[in-house]
């Protein structure tokens, strides 16, 4: 049987709070299943349900699809290129000084290296991401500098935002930084898998980010110490709900753009000063779209915020007729 993801897990216990019947489907049930009392049914991979069309989530598995369909769109984006071996990113650092190596169709945060200055870290960037890439694909990315957000929406409409922050300890005066990240790891929401609220934070990553002087270095009272060089859930970081602070003008782009790729559910990934200040000259700071966005972040926003359940708003979607 399939681990549940918190994701699944969620959709899951809200169905069975309706009355409805669930079952896993496939190998390892890999699909899910939701069966409504009146016989209607629909058939889930994570939040995607078949009403994503294949275009739309082809358009999202590969960010250079992306971009460009969203540049078709009416809106700018930054610099990209897909690189097909070392030169070629080298020759994008050289135009854009600053960038972001990762796979072409990688999730999360595997195989991405952001805020590349030096030539000397090309090789290594390069072969993680390829490594990270079921095509041996790699996409450089011109590097954005700002607050990270995920804007979900749903049938058509904007149902969330959160900005995404880097995961962080704070000091007591007494701990080191290497203490205070082992510390942060007994919080039984933080775990590997799937299942939990909050992942462990990889103290050799954080190494290998700040050097070994600063892990053993103890932070005053109240310093907020960020231990990785990425604003990822994945990579232990944490969430704020900013659904409320969202400008019309990131709302349009957004809906805009979901109907026009025949998404159903998608989350975008944006860097950007503030989610609540306008677009300029319609330019969009795109990292990605994620065609079966996670509930998580949005159901736990540990960093601040009220929850947003969107479990029961994708079942109210998916049926539509049933009131609750």
């Amino acid at each position: 049987m399939m681990n549940n993801s918190v994701t699944r897990t969620l959709i899951i216990a809200e169905a069975l709070r309706r009355g409805w019947r669930t079952e896993g489907v496939g190998p390892n049930e890999h699909f899910l299943r939701i069966l409504h009392p009146d016989g209607r049914k629909e058939l889930l991979w994570g939040t995607m349900s078949t009403r994503t069309t294949a275009i739309g989530n082809m358009i999202c598995r590969y960010k250079n699809l992306t971009l460009s369909f969203v540049q078709d769109c009416g809106y700018g984006v930054p610099a990209f290129k897909i690189v097909p071996d070392e030169q070629t990113a080298l020759d994008f650092l050289e135009q854009h000084k600053k960038i972001v190596l990762k796979p072409a169709d990688g999730q999360r945060t595997e195989g991405v290296s952001v805020g590349i200055t030096d030539a000397a870290v090309i090789p290594k960037a390069f072969a993680y991401a390829q490594q990270n890439s079921s095509k041996k694909s790699v996409i450089a990315q011109q590097h954005l500098e700002g607050n990270l957000y995920r804007i979900v929406v749903l049938d058509g409409k904007l149902v969330a935002a959160a900005w995404r922050t880097a995961a962080a300890v704070v000091g007591d005066g007494q701990s080191t930084v290497d203490e205070l990240i082992a510390q942060a790891n007994l919080d039984p929401r933080r775990g590997k898998g799937t299942d939990t609220p909050l992942k462990t934070i990889d103290i050799t990553a954080a190494e290998e980010f700040l050097g070994h002087d600063c892990m053993q270095s103890i932070p005053a009272v109240s310093d907020r110490i960020i231990v990785s060089p990425i604003d990822s859930i994945s990579a232990g970081g944490e969430a704020v709900n900013v659904t409320n602070d969202v400008h019309d003008d990131w709302r349009r782009f957004a809906e805009h753009v979901a109907t026009e790729a025949g998404l159903f559910i998608c989350g975008y990934d944006v860097i950007c000063e503030d989610i609540a200040k306008p677009l300029s000259d319609s330019y969009v700071p795109l990292l990605e779209i994620n065609s079966s966005p996670g509930m998580k972040l949005h159901e736990y926003p540990t960093g601040g915020g009220e929850p947003i359940h969107l479990a029961p708003l994708l079942l109210d979607a998916l049926f539509p007729s049933e009131k609750h």
